[in-house]
């Protein structure tokens, strides 16, 4: 399977992809199709210069400026290849740049990484219109190769891309959309008081197609929200068990227009493409009401008990709340994952054993997100805390959360950080503006506690800001820390004049919690 970086939402899982694909690139006696000035391929030995020009690729294809990843088994794997293009301006015409795989292929264009890599360029950008190719001779078995992707040789080592639909693959199962109407007041929207009709959409998938298909709904479903909804079978103690053999259903939802319906054709030539790769039942078209739609969508949604005490709460469900428990609520909205992610797991369980109002009443957290960790120290009895991200858009999700909390008198959201990136691009390659503190930040000045979780690159760069921040003795927890990158982090909270108090960890991911000296 192909894993772009441009879906690796998450700063912490693309540094991990990274750098697991950087260390693959590394080995001794790797070799790759190179023209990273332009050109034809040269295949030649990886030098030092070409993988710092490859990490630079990696995070041009991360911003989706260019398109590029690794081939494996699955996401955590080791590569078998790694392939970028690189994209026009007008991001209608793509060039291979880099092709490097672990095993040997009769050629450079039936390379299956190559394969894998062009099946997702043409799925995740569907006005791809020509691809450059320049890899030599081109025989009668590469033009099969290629016409199995449909494309077709231009001019000058190029292709065209010539989708026709997946009507002219007669040994692919064929992806089509069979409108069902499954609700039962048929009557049209007029009639019901205005409601909006929404188109539900679904495929029956083998599981490792599923995460690609994810990303496909995630670009044309309402707030990029995705269900997948994996198959049980009876467990050998009478409960119920996942079958990994049994096909996965992948659900996404659009508010039905003319528009959207004649758009479905983009969905489905993406579809098209994926399925060259893995096998993929026809896409399903639904209709549902309104009403329905909501209620489908909140079922997938659970409370969650994090550490001791925290709980975590969509405002729908009902929670008989006991004694010692700290009621978060967030909306997640119609966004895929039920789960937390362990840095945001083990953040709140450091707060729970390290963070209190007596020794704590003012809190910074720096990357605030959705405001999950502000609203939690909330719940602890902390009197205030600010709030800081340099995304308006999260800040304002963060406002809502905390609303809805009841804890505008405690808590405070504000966009900024506490220092600016002078490397390019800037954190998240968010411009400087974003990444000013806040005009008023002085005066707050210090904080008796900053939570932060964020990615271990961002915390060595604002080690210093962060201790600045702390009164002597205050407290410093972080997160969002791959674990290749734990001792670097460390090193730089030392370095910057923090005692470590305690380190957790969870899968790859560590957190730290440090007491100003």
């Amino acid at each position: 399977m192909f894993f772009a970086f441009g879906r690796f939402h998450k700063p912490g899982d693309f540094i991990a992809a990274r750098l697991r694909t950087g260390n693959w690139l590394k080995a001794p006696g790797r070799n790759a199709y190179l023209a990273l000035s332009g050109g034809n391929l040269e295949n030649r030995p990886l030098q030092e210069t070409d993988l710092i020009a490859i990490e630079l690729l990696m995070d041009d294809a991360w911003q989706e400026s260019a398109f590029g990843g690794y081939a494996a088994a699955e996401v955590k794997a080791e590569p078998d290849g790694f392939c970028h293009f690189r994209l026009d301006a007008s991001q209608t015409a793509a060039e291979l740049v880099v092709l490097a795989e672990s095993g040997v292929s009769p050629s450079t264009y039936q390379s299956p990484v190559l394969k894998e890599a062009l099946s997702d360029l043409l799925r995740e950008r569907p006005d791809i219109s020509r691809i450059t190719l320049d890899a030599g001779p081109v025989t009668e078995a590469d033009r099969q190769a290629l016409a199995e992707l449909d494309l077709q040789p231009g001019k000058n080592a190029t292709w065209q891309v010539i989708y026709e639909g997946p009507q002219a693959e007669e040994e692919l199962p064929p992806v089509q959309t069979e409108i069902v109407d499954l609700s039962e007041n048929t009557a049209p929207a007029s009639e019901n008081q205005g409601a909006t009709n929404w188109l539900e959409l679904s495929v029956l998938a083998e599981s490792e197609a599923v995460e690609a298909i994810t990303e496909l709904f995630g670009k044309y479903g309402y707030n990029q929200g995705v269900v997948i909804e994996e198959a049980v079978r009876p467990g050998p103690d009478g409960g119920a068990e996942i079958d990994p053999q049994a096909l996965v259903t992948v659900r996404t939802y659009i508010a039905d227009s003319p528009d959207a319906r004649g758009g479905l054709s983009k969905l489905e030539e993406g579809l098209f493409y994926l399925g060259k790769l893995r096998h993929i039942e026809p896409l399903q078209v639904a209709e549902r009401r309104e009403e329905d739609w909501a209620n489908a969508w909140k079922e997938f949604y659970q409370v969650h008990r994090v550490g001791r005490r925290t709980v975590i709460k969509p405002p729908w469900q009902e929670y008989e709340r006991q004694p010692d428990d700290l009621v978060v609520e967030i909306d997640p909205g119609m966004a895929f994952g039920t789960g937390l992610h362990p840095t945001t797991r083990l953040c709140l369980q450091l707060m729970e054993d390290h963070l209190n109002p007596a020794e704590h009443p003012k809190v910074l957290d720096l990357g605030t997100g959705s405001g999950i960790l502000a609203i939690a120290a909330g719940r602890m009895g902390i009197p205030y805390i600010l709030g800081l991200d340099t995304d308006e858009v999260a800040i304002r999700a963060a406002r809502q959360n905390v609303t809805l909390n009841g804890l505008d008198d405690q808590i405070e959201m504000a966009t900024g950080s506490l220092a600016v990136e002078k490397g390019e691009g800037g954190f998240y390659s968010f411009p400087e503006e974003a990444q000013r503190p806040p005009e008023d930040l002085a005066a707050k000045l210090p904080f008796d506690a900053v939570i932060a979780n964020i990615i271990a690159r961002i915390l060595i760069a604002l080690a210093e800001p962060m201790a600045q921040a702390l009164r002597p003795g205050g407290l410093l927890i972080t997160s969002g820390i791959i674990g290749e990158k734990a001792d670097e982090v460390a090193a730089a909270l030392e370095k910057a004049g923090l005692e470590l108090v305690e380190k957790r960890e969870e899968s790859d991911w560590v957190a730290f919690a440090h007491r100003r000296q």
